[in-house]
């Protein structure tokens, strides 16, 4: 037997419009019906009257570092803690984000995204690739990155091939060991942000395009 869930009354937001006083019937967790007007439902039916209210589909996140005290760099199980917490805010999917750091620890946080994305769980807010606000940004407008994980652009484009180069577990990395932990994680790293106006910064761009 399905289970059926009425939202009547509400303000429902569309990709090309707003539906006044629609109403919204969901039948084992799917929308499975919009309508421009309040309609009665039958005996048994739970139903909500949300007149007043707005109904908006769920908001995609692409840059999020963390959320009440958590970030995603606090270990090995923070992301998924992150998508636990996420849908009361109406985050529906987000992109964990990093500030500049380490190889291993974003390995660490690569790898937790990964986790993540190869076992969703229902109730969760679904986890997108990684937002990396790499180490490759401008040190005059860092803001809040650590200053002394930043490293220029053309310093990822040197070196060794990327495969024949172990990564440092410590402070001691170059650009290019950061460069091979985000080739390393291929699809699960989205967005890399970089400063096209430093040294090997538009080659950096289109070396990862």
């Amino acid at each position: 037997m399905s289970d059926t869930l009425v939202l009547a009354g509400a303000d429902l937001v569309l990709p090309d419009r707003i539906v006044a006083a629609g109403t919204l019937v969901i039948e084992d967790g799917r929308i499975i019906d919009i309508l421009p007007r309040i309609i009665p439902t039958a005996a048994g039916v739970p139903r909500l009257d949300l007149s007043g209210h707005v109904i908006v589909p769920g908001f995609v996140d692409l840059h999020v570092h963390g959320l009440e005290g958590l970030d995603t760099l606090d270990g090995p199980h923070a992301v998924r803690e992150l998508a636990s917490r996420m849908p009361r805010f109406g985050v529906t999917a987000f992109s964990p984000t990093t500030v500049a750091c380490s190889p291993a620890d974003l390995r660490k946080v690569i790898a937790a995204v990964r986790a993540c994305r190869e076992a969703p769980q229902s109730d969760h807010a679904r986890v997108l690739p990684a937002h990396l606000e790499s180490n490759f940004i401008n040190p005059s407008y860092k803001g809040a990155q650590p200053g002394h994980c930043l490293r220029t652009p053309a310093s990822a484009l040197v070196g060794p091939p990327p495969q024949t180069r172990p990564l440092p577990a410590g402070g001691d990395f170059t650009g290019a060991d950061i460069m091979q932990a985000i080739v390393e994680a291929g699809p699960d790293v989205g967005i890399v942000t970089i400063a096209p106006e430093l040294d090997g910064g538009i080659d950096l761009v289109r070396h990862l395009v």
